[in-house]
């Protein structure tokens, strides 16, 4: 396709973007969280690293560490992976209004507003590709190489392609400030993010020639506040 027609396809396709979002969940308490590695022999991480976090704490360790860990406990074959779906930005409220119908059933949410958004191009450099969706008996047909990818897809019980899920073959996808954006749901966190992880440096004030302190923020966070979600 020649590319000024995939930018008309862009302009006027709501449901396309050139962003994909890994979105982060609350943990309950006694989860072992994926970043962990108890070592030789291994040992059992404390009540501190297993208690129940939000969605918010979650992202900010993500950003501490400056990567994603991969699981692969819902992926057949078991491939550690790294997932992330194509959802537009300002189309979020769209996605978060199905919180509220799992809310009335009880059910944990399936996303949450917080995550990191990168380019396309950024994860696809990184081996990311979209997931294939087909029938359990077609599993097998894949190449060893491409089963990581596989996603059981048998309507109409069985449907997850609304997620359009992108994922990287990995145990962990490190991520710096220069190629992600951080989405949470509110600008006093839009905020604690610019600053709370932001470097301080030492310098004088062009004016008056006093010591001050500048801040030099690290991550650069957008409020979904803004497009309504």
């Amino acid at each position: 396709m020649k590319h000024s027609v995939l930018n008309s396809v862009r302009l006027f396709r709501r449901d396309m973007g050139n962003m994909l979002i890994h979105f982060t969940r609350g943990r309950t308490a006694g989860v072992i969280p994926p970043y962990w590695n108890g070592g030789t022999p291994w040992l059992p991480p404390s009540p501190e690293v297993t208690a129940a976090k939000t969605a918010f704490e979650v992202l900010r360790e993500i950003l501490q560490r400056g990567k994603i860990f991969g699981t692969g406990f819902l992926n057949k074959g078991g491939y550690k992976c790294v997932s992330f779906t194509e959802w537009p930005v300002a189309e979020l409220p769209a996605l978060f209004a199905l919180n509220d119908e799992l809310a009335k059933a009880s059910e944990q949410p399936r996303y949450e507003p917080y995550g990191i958004a990168v380019r396309k191009e950024w994860l696809f450099q990184r081996n990311g590709r979209p997931v294939i969706y087909s029938p359990d008996s077609e599993y097998s047909l894949l190449p060893p190489e491409l089963q990581w990818r596989y996603v059981r897809y048998e309507p109409p019980y069985i449907d997850f392609s609304w997620e359009r899920e992108w994922r990287v073959p990995c145990a962990e996808l490190t991520i710096n400030p220069n190629d992600v954006i951080v989405l949470v749901k509110e600008v006093k966190e839009a905020h604690w993010v610019t600053y709370g992880f932001s470097q301080l440096s030492p310098g004088l004030d062009p004016k008056t020639g006093a010591n001050v302190t500048y801040s030099n923020p690290s991550w650069m966070a957008v409020s979904l506040d803004l497009f309504g979600g």
